[in-house]
Protein backbone atom coordinates (compact mmCIF):
# COMPACT_ATOMS: atom_id res chain seq x y z
CA UNK A 1 0.00 0.00 0.00
CA UNK A 2 1.50 3.38 -0.96
CA UNK A 3 1.22 5.92 1.14
CA UNK A 4 0.97 9.25 -0.50
CA UNK A 5 3.80 11.59 0.72
CA UNK A 6 1.71 14.41 1.69
CA UNK A 7 0.20 12.49 4.32
CA UNK A 8 3.26 11.52 5.67
CA UNK A 9 4.51 15.02 6.22
CA UNK A 10 1.61 16.27 7.36
CA UNK A 11 1.75 13.38 10.42
CA UNK A 12 5.20 14.41 10.76
CA UNK A 13 4.11 18.08 11.29
CA UNK A 14 1.22 16.96 13.71
CA UNK A 15 3.65 15.33 15.73
CA UNK A 16 6.24 17.44 16.20
CA UNK A 17 3.50 20.29 16.79
CA UNK A 18 1.76 18.09 19.58
CA UNK A 19 5.23 17.37 21.17
CA UNK A 20 6.34 21.33 20.87
CA UNK A 21 2.65 22.12 22.28
CA UNK A 22 3.25 19.52 25.51
CA UNK A 23 6.49 21.32 26.59
CA UNK A 24 5.18 24.54 26.68
CA UNK A 25 2.14 23.29 28.80
CA UNK A 26 4.88 21.53 30.81
CA UNK A 27 6.99 24.60 30.79
CA UNK A 28 4.36 26.77 32.28
CA UNK A 29 3.09 24.61 34.75
CA UNK A 30 4.15 26.03 38.18
CA UNK A 31 5.06 23.49 41.05
CA UNK A 32 3.86 23.45 44.07
CA UNK A 33 4.47 26.57 46.70
CA UNK A 34 4.48 24.53 49.56
CA UNK A 35 3.94 26.39 52.70
CA UNK A 36 6.66 27.82 54.55
CA UNK A 37 6.64 29.00 58.18
CA UNK A 38 6.19 32.89 59.17
CA UNK A 39 9.48 33.13 61.09
CA UNK A 40 12.73 31.40 60.49
CA UNK A 41 12.45 28.00 62.18
CA UNK A 42 14.64 27.46 65.60
CA UNK A 43 15.06 23.91 64.09
CA UNK A 44 16.86 24.72 61.07
CA UNK A 45 20.50 23.88 61.26
CA UNK A 46 21.34 26.54 58.64
CA UNK A 47 22.48 29.73 60.51
CA UNK A 48 20.57 32.50 60.46
CA UNK A 49 23.15 35.57 59.71
CA UNK A 50 21.77 37.89 62.15
CA UNK A 51 21.58 41.78 61.40
CA UNK A 52 21.14 40.78 57.71
CA UNK A 53 18.72 40.02 55.32
CA UNK A 54 18.48 36.09 54.80
CA UNK A 55 17.73 34.99 51.21
CA UNK A 56 17.99 30.71 51.34
CA UNK A 57 17.26 28.85 47.72
CA UNK A 58 16.72 25.56 47.94
CA UNK A 59 17.71 23.03 44.95
CA UNK A 60 17.35 19.19 43.34
CA UNK A 61 20.37 18.52 42.20
CA UNK A 62 19.11 16.88 39.48
CA UNK A 63 16.49 19.71 38.10
CA UNK A 64 17.38 21.72 34.57
CA UNK A 65 15.47 24.18 36.18
CA UNK A 66 18.07 24.97 38.90
CA UNK A 67 20.60 26.42 36.77
CA UNK A 68 18.49 29.48 36.21
CA UNK A 69 17.34 29.93 39.76
CA UNK A 70 20.65 30.44 40.23
CA UNK A 71 21.78 32.54 36.84
CA UNK A 72 18.86 34.53 37.79
CA UNK A 73 19.87 35.15 41.89
CA UNK A 74 23.28 35.75 40.66
CA UNK A 75 22.26 38.57 37.90
CA UNK A 76 19.75 39.80 40.79
CA UNK A 77 23.11 40.06 43.36
CA UNK A 78 25.10 42.53 41.35
CA UNK A 79 22.49 44.42 41.80
CA UNK A 80 21.53 45.02 44.95
CA UNK A 81 22.38 47.91 46.99
CA UNK A 82 22.44 46.09 50.27
CA UNK A 83 24.62 43.23 51.42
CA UNK A 84 22.47 40.16 51.89
CA UNK A 85 23.29 36.83 53.59
CA UNK A 86 23.11 34.21 50.64
CA UNK A 87 21.95 30.39 51.26
CA UNK A 88 22.00 27.60 48.64
CA UNK A 89 20.52 24.55 50.11
CA UNK A 90 21.31 21.77 47.61
CA UNK A 91 19.53 18.39 48.39
CA UNK A 92 21.27 15.12 48.71
CA UNK A 93 20.29 11.86 48.04
CA UNK A 94 21.65 8.34 48.84
CA UNK A 95 20.42 7.07 45.61
CA UNK A 96 22.15 9.99 43.95
CA UNK A 97 25.90 9.76 44.71
CA UNK A 98 27.91 12.71 43.30
CA UNK A 99 25.39 14.22 40.85
CA UNK A 100 25.23 17.69 42.59
CA UNK A 101 28.93 18.65 42.59
CA UNK A 102 27.76 20.39 39.42
CA UNK A 103 25.58 22.59 41.19
CA UNK A 104 28.43 22.97 43.97
CA UNK A 105 30.33 24.57 41.32
CA UNK A 106 27.66 26.80 39.52
CA UNK A 107 26.69 27.85 43.11
CA UNK A 108 29.88 28.86 43.82
CA UNK A 109 30.66 31.19 41.23
CA UNK A 110 27.30 32.48 40.57
CA UNK A 111 26.26 33.06 44.45
CA UNK A 112 29.68 33.21 45.91
CA UNK A 113 28.77 30.95 48.45
CA UNK A 114 29.27 27.59 49.13
CA UNK A 115 26.36 24.85 49.03
CA UNK A 116 25.14 23.92 52.12
CA UNK A 117 24.00 20.09 52.13
CA UNK A 118 20.74 18.93 52.73
CA UNK A 119 20.28 15.24 53.31
CA UNK A 120 16.61 13.83 51.99
CA UNK A 121 15.03 16.87 52.21
CA UNK A 122 15.19 17.56 55.78
CA UNK A 123 15.90 21.52 55.53
CA UNK A 124 13.59 21.62 52.71
CA UNK A 125 10.34 19.99 55.14
CA UNK A 126 11.14 22.34 58.00
CA UNK A 127 10.84 25.71 55.90
CA UNK A 128 7.91 24.29 54.07
CA UNK A 129 9.21 24.26 50.67
CA UNK A 130 8.40 21.64 47.89
CA UNK A 131 9.74 22.89 44.36
CA UNK A 132 13.23 23.08 43.39
CA UNK A 133 14.07 27.18 42.46
CA UNK A 134 11.97 28.07 45.93
CA UNK A 135 13.49 30.96 47.28
CA UNK A 136 12.80 32.54 50.88
CA UNK A 137 13.50 36.11 51.99
CA UNK A 138 13.90 36.49 55.99
CA UNK A 139 14.17 39.71 56.80
CA UNK A 140 16.80 40.61 59.79
CA UNK A 141 14.59 40.29 62.59
CA UNK A 142 13.78 36.47 60.96
CA UNK A 143 10.13 37.58 59.60
CA UNK A 144 9.64 35.90 56.29
CA UNK A 145 9.02 38.72 53.30
CA UNK A 146 8.96 36.99 50.40
CA UNK A 147 8.27 33.34 49.26
CA UNK A 148 8.22 31.90 45.70
CA UNK A 149 10.49 31.85 42.38
CA UNK A 150 12.50 34.32 40.30
CA UNK A 151 12.06 32.68 36.76
CA UNK A 152 8.93 32.67 33.98
CA UNK A 153 8.93 29.54 33.33
CA UNK A 154 10.60 25.91 33.78
CA UNK A 155 14.35 26.43 33.09
CA UNK A 156 14.24 29.83 31.22
CA UNK A 157 15.21 33.33 32.38
CA UNK A 158 13.42 36.12 32.00
CA UNK A 159 11.31 38.78 33.41
CA UNK A 160 9.07 37.61 36.15
CA UNK A 161 7.16 38.67 38.85
CA UNK A 162 9.42 37.59 41.83
CA UNK A 163 12.46 38.96 40.15
CA UNK A 164 10.82 42.54 39.96
CA UNK A 165 9.98 42.18 43.80
CA UNK A 166 13.51 41.60 44.78
CA UNK A 167 15.08 44.43 42.47
CA UNK A 168 12.43 46.82 44.27
CA UNK A 169 13.24 45.71 47.51
CA UNK A 170 17.30 45.68 47.52
CA UNK A 171 18.04 47.64 43.98
CA UNK A 172 15.57 50.47 43.84
CA UNK A 173 13.09 49.01 41.23
CA UNK A 174 9.93 49.61 40.15
CA UNK A 175 7.73 49.08 42.90
CA UNK A 176 6.41 45.08 43.10
CA UNK A 177 2.45 43.91 43.33
CA UNK A 178 2.78 40.88 45.49
CA UNK A 179 5.74 38.91 47.38
CA UNK A 180 4.50 35.33 46.83
CA UNK A 181 5.13 34.20 43.31
CA UNK A 182 4.83 30.64 41.19
CA UNK A 183 7.54 28.42 41.81
CA UNK A 184 9.19 26.72 38.22
CA UNK A 185 10.59 23.70 38.94
CA UNK A 186 10.96 19.90 39.69
CA UNK A 187 9.48 18.42 43.34
CA UNK A 188 11.77 18.17 45.61
CA UNK A 189 10.22 15.08 47.49
CA UNK A 190 11.86 12.03 45.66
CA UNK A 191 15.05 11.46 43.75
CA UNK A 192 13.48 9.39 41.18
CA UNK A 193 10.77 11.54 39.80
CA UNK A 194 12.57 14.80 39.83
CA UNK A 195 11.81 15.67 36.30
CA UNK A 196 8.33 15.15 36.94
CA UNK A 197 5.82 18.18 37.11
CA UNK A 198 5.85 19.19 41.15
CA UNK A 199 2.55 18.25 42.40
CA UNK A 200 1.72 15.37 40.48
CA UNK A 201 1.08 12.19 42.06
CA UNK A 202 3.83 9.71 42.69
CA UNK A 203 2.98 6.05 40.88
Amino acid sequence: MHIPLTWVVTAWGLTVASGLLLLSVYGAQPGELGSPPERWPEESRIPRVPGRVNLILFLHPRCPCSRSSIAELGTLLEQFQDPVAVHAVLLQYESLPGEEEDYRRLIASRLGVEAQDDREGAEADRFGVSTSGHLLVFEESGRLSFSGGITPSRAHRGPNDGSRWLRFRFGGGPPASQDTHAVFGCALGSPRFAWKPAGEPLP
